[in-house]
């Protein structure tokens, strides 16, 4: 059975705030452009079994709030994942049940056909924050240490996430088909877990479907934001720092705009280097 979560009137409340904010609302778009949105219900006393609703594109402000007025987001427990893959031909999905769990069966099948990029997600996830911290720490010295271009992320609850983009990717790597990017990168991990002793990262995520807590969201049950962080924000972590409360002051809220991932500089070349010399092993 699921564990059921408390809901927070006051935070209800922040949190239909913090999605009625333009600049959150852009920051959440360009995560999810051209991305499989899925809206996944917690379990509460009012709403004892989770819910998923996946199969939703968004690719510019209306079709968003098209979707969060279809399925109630804003008024039900919902956190908000997004594909790791891309699909820019992706299909939009019918409002009429009986018709849209045919072109999800439909989509499900074929989805890889509509594949054209699938990042490298490393997600870092521990019931010890703390512990989570300091093997995020270690792995963004092994990411600045060999030149790579990566995003870190807050993921709102338990851990960290650390992206590489597709585009960041070499062209030998952007050539491979999908299934045989999927395991390399799978395999890569692997081997990057256990050499740094980062045994945080889950290995249970390298699969087609993939998709992670989409930035900027608020994800319960701790009603965080899934925040992006630069160098300086992650080694002055605080939860505080990822509350709606506080960026939802006005002193701080202009900050948000267009504030982006906060991608680190780095080069193909060493994502590719880094990524043979853990899987081209002797």
């Amino acid at each position: 059975m699921a564990e059921i979560i408390q809901v927070d009137e006051k935070f209800e409340e922040l949190r239909r705030k913090w999605f009625a904010v333009d600049d959150n609302l852009f920051n959440i778009l360009e995560s999810i452009k051209y991305r499989e949105t899925a809206f996944i219900r917690m379990a509460t006393e009012q709403y004892p079994k989770p819910t998923t609703i996946r199969n939703i594109k968004a690719n510019a402000l209306i079709y968003l709030s098209q979707n969060f007025y279809r399925w109630r987001f804003l008024h039900q427990p919902f956190n908000m994942y997004a594909s790791v893959a891309v699909y820019p031909n992706m299909p939009m999905f019918s409002w009429n049940p009986e018709v849209r769990r045919k072109e999800m069966d439909d989509f499900n099948d074929r989805h890889q056909q509509y594949m054209s990029q699938y990042d490298l997600l490393v997600d870092i996830d521990n019931r010890d924050l703390k512990q989570a911290y300091a093997e995020t720490y270690k792995c963004k010295e092994i990411f600045r240490n060999e030149g790579i271009p990566y995003t870190v992320c807050f993921s709102g609850n338990k851990g960290f996430h650390l992206r590489i983009a597709y585009l960041d990717f070499p062209e030998w790597m952007q050539r491979l088909k999908c299934d045989e990017l999927i395991d390399l990168l799978k395999r890569f991990m692997e081997n990057f877990r256990t050499i740094n002793g980062l045994y945080s990262i889950d290995l249970a995520i390298y699969d087609s479907r993939r998709q992670a807590k989409v930035p900027y969201s608020v994800v319960y049950p701790y009603y965080l934001i899934a925040l992006p962080l630069s160098d300086d924000e992650f080694n002055h972590f605080t939860l505080e720092y990822c509350s709606m409360v506080y960026w939802l002051d006005s002193a701080n809220r202009r900050r948000l705009y267009k504030r982006g991932l906060l991608k680190r500089a780095g080069t193909a070349e060493a994502v590719g280097n880094m990524i043979k010399k853990y899987t081209e092993l002797k």
